[in-house]
């Protein structure tokens, strides 16, 4: 095994101690005879290795591992529920409404509005200019059959009806 092999294996999985007896073998006899792997291997447990094993170590509050087990449980996707995953597929499906549409929407529901409202002054004209020449006729007739007592009679079955 070359140098660089041993060197990379020194800063990773044999300092962690998470090495395979026979490679952790091989790594030794490598160390007893190169300087500059060993010279690696002794600044690595001096500086990192050394410190970290006898340091104090800290226990965190029983809250704090509470918290970090909650947190753990709410973000982990085998723990949710059906109806919560159809939930957040669905989000993006489901209308957002933006200022712009809400705008364009009541503009729309303005002129529909007008446009109604303007159908019925127009029918309202209508009805009225009807009713005013009923009324002009209906006058005629009462004028006319009034003044010279003669009855006109036009053949209509509404005529007959009424009259």
């Amino acid at each position: 095994m070359n140098c660089e092999k041993i060197k990379e294996l020194i800063l990773t999985d044999y300092s962690d101690g998470e090495i395979k007896e026979s490679l952790k073998l091989t790594i030794n006899q490598h160390l007893a005879n190169c300087k500059e792997c060993r010279q690696l291997a002794e600044s690595l447990n001096q500086t990192v290795i050394r410190p970290l094993r006898e340091s104090e170590k800290l226990e965190p509050p029983a809250y704090l591992w509470e918290k970090i087990k909650q947190s753990i449980i709410e973000s982990s996707p085998d723990k949710k529920s059906f109806f919560t995953m159809l939930k957040i597929r669905l989000e993006g499906f489901t209308f957002k409404p933006k200022p712009v549409f809400a705008t364009a929407f009541a503009m729309a529901l303005i002129v529909i509005s007008l446009g109604i409202v303007r159908h019925t002054t127009r029918s309202n004209i209508a009805v009225n200019s009807y009713i005013s020449d009923q009324m002009q006729i209906y006058s005629y007739l009462q004028a006319n059959n009034g003044s010279n007592g003669e009855y006109i009679d036009f053949g209509t079955d509404l005529e007959n009806y009424f009259l």
